[in-house]
């Protein structure tokens, strides 16, 4: 049955192929970026693209799908996409927070610029679409919003401290907003992926203090995650972890998590083996 979904950091990565497999699949997607123009190229590269503006009306006029501009750091721009969708396709059944923000470096030297925006994008973000979304879900009693943390979000990573602190946070507000939310019939999720092949993961290929990230047996595709994701939209699992295929990362990270000081034993392994990933991604390896 079509459905409508919004998601956002939809110009790239997970995003980018969230929305296509879900255009393909017959739904209604409203797909947002903070770089509308870098959506819209995407958009036309993939054959999404509106004929005009928007494309159908989800309401029996064909699926819909629309490009829109969100800065998710911003709660009035959260209020004023959502208020858009409902008065023009309905209230969405399901929200996908994928926008993120990644830089890596040692915490110490982080310029505060990075930080806050990583925290603003990262974790502000996703509270702001979350509460935004659960208002206009709730009055109609149904609903599933999913958030996009990281393995870096149940066992810290050194070298990424900013993103690891934000997916973190991530992790814990999902986990607790599902306490608020599914007693009222609002499905709450958090994905927990490890390295994902993105712009992102590009973002640190050249940086030693981002070793710790390439440790499982390869980088995860975008296919893979989009189609995991969308099943978790079938069956609205709590949580989601996403790791390397022959990898225990997601094991390690729930331990590492519960036993913090076992990171300092592991860590000259684990960085041996993110120096080789990174070495063969240089080299054009994926």
């Amino acid at each position: 049955m079509p459905k409508l979904y919004v998601v956002t950091g939809a110009a790239s990565g997970i995003g980018l192929q969230l929305t296509r497999d879900l255009i393909s699949g017959g739904h209604s997607v409203v797909a947002a970026d903070l770089n509308l123009p870098g959506l819209e190229s995407r958009a036309e590269e993939y054959g999404f693209a509106p004929a005009g503006r928007d494309e159908g009306n989800g309401r029996g006029g064909g699926p819909a799908t629309w490009l829109r501009r969100l800065d998710v750091r911003s709660s009035t721009d959260w209020d004023r996409l959502l208020g858009e969708v409902v008065e023009g396709l309905g209230v969405p059944d399901a929200l996908l927070n994928v926008a993120g923000y990644i830089r890596p470096g040692y915490s110490h030297t982080n310029p505060v610029e990075l930080i806050d925006t990583t925290i603003d994008v990262n974790l502000k973000g996703v509270m702001h679409g979350t509460n935004a979304a659960a208002r206009i879900m709730l009055p109609r009693g149904r609903g599933h919003i999913v958030n996009i943390a990281s393995l870096a979000g149940i066992a810290a990573v050194p070298g990424i401290a900013a993103y690891s602190a934000s997916k973190h946070g991530v992790r814990g507000f999902t986990l607790a907003v599902e306490r608020e939310l599914a007693p009222q019939g609002i499905a709450v999720t958090v994905v927990c992926p490890g390295l994902v092949d993105t712009p992102m993961l590009d973002a640190q290929v050249d940086h030693d203090e981002a070793a710790y990230t390439f440790s499982g047996t390869r980088a995860l595709t975008t296919e893979e995650i989009s189609s995991a994701i969308l099943k978790a939209l079938e069956t609205q699992p709590l949580e989601l972890i996403l790791s390397s295929p022959f990898s225990a990362q997601g094991a390690m990270s729930k331990l590492v998590n519960a036993f913090p000081g076992l990171a300092a034993v592991a860590e000259p392994l684990i960085k041996r083996m993110g120096r080789r990933q990174q070495a063969k991604l240089k080299k054009g390896g994926r």
